[in-house]
């Protein structure tokens, strides 16, 4: 899925979202799938579930998102995609804006329509952060973008989750009190022996890593 918040990019369609006609918003986007997430009645289907959103230029996440597809991709275009794309791709946070990956299914914490699913084992999942500048955001209690959710039962009812961040740039915004400390990626309540994260070329400013 295409995504650019620009005035010249995209524009909140029943078509959007391919590289001739992106959306304008990542909510728009992320409607616009048609494959279904992962669920505890469809974890025997082969086919990998895989999610790709590119950021042409700009984009933003307002509000807290969670998936369970098996692959999840959060990247910038280049001008061989798109030539208006000189710029690459930034992402940036607002308000509410996170993104939350467990290492457990969300059926194994919360109940669905009544009926207890947490025994049921979730995939293993791979989380891909590349070519893209992530800008904090300005106000955000939470003072996190991205969430690690870590369990006590990994080791029976957990998953392995693979975190890589490659090719990317961290920034905040300028205007925010330098009193104020925010992290870009932080593990909630603990980093469980199934996470692995990885980071290769990372450069950051004004911006840290809080894992507990």
């Amino acid at each position: 899925m295409y995504v650019s918040s620009r005035k010249w990019g995209g524009v909140d369609t029943e078509e959007c979202g391919d590289v001739n006609s992106t959306c304008n918003s990542f909510e728009q986007a992320v409607l616009k799938q048609t494959t279904p997430d992962r669920t505890p009645t469809n974890l025997q289907c082969r086919q990998e579930i895989v999610y790709t959103y590119i950021s042409v230029g700009e984009m933003h996440v307002n509000q807290p998102y969670r998936t369970e597809a098996d692959i999840f991709m959060l990247g910038g275009a280049t001008t061989d995609e798109i030539s208006e794309a000189t710029e690459g791709g930034s992402v940036y946070f607002d308000e509410n804006g996170e993104m939350e990956f467990s290492d457990q299914g969300y059926w194994q914490i919360k109940k669905i329509g009544g009926v207890e699913y947490s025994s049921i084992k979730g995939l293993n999942r791979k989380v891909l952060f590349h070519s893209i500048n992530i800008v904090l955001p300005t106000t955000k209690q939470t003072k996190y973008v991205l969430k690690l959710i870590g369990t006590k039962d990994y080791v029976d009812k957990g998953r392995n989750i693979y975190l890589m961040i490659v090719n990317c740039s961290f920034t905040q915004n300028s205007t925010l009190d330098k009193a104020t400390n925010f992290s870009l990626l932080r593990t909630v309540p603990f980093l469980s022996l199934r996470m692995n994260i990885s980071i290769f070329n990372f450069k950051g400013q004004n911006a840290s890593i809080e894992i507990l």
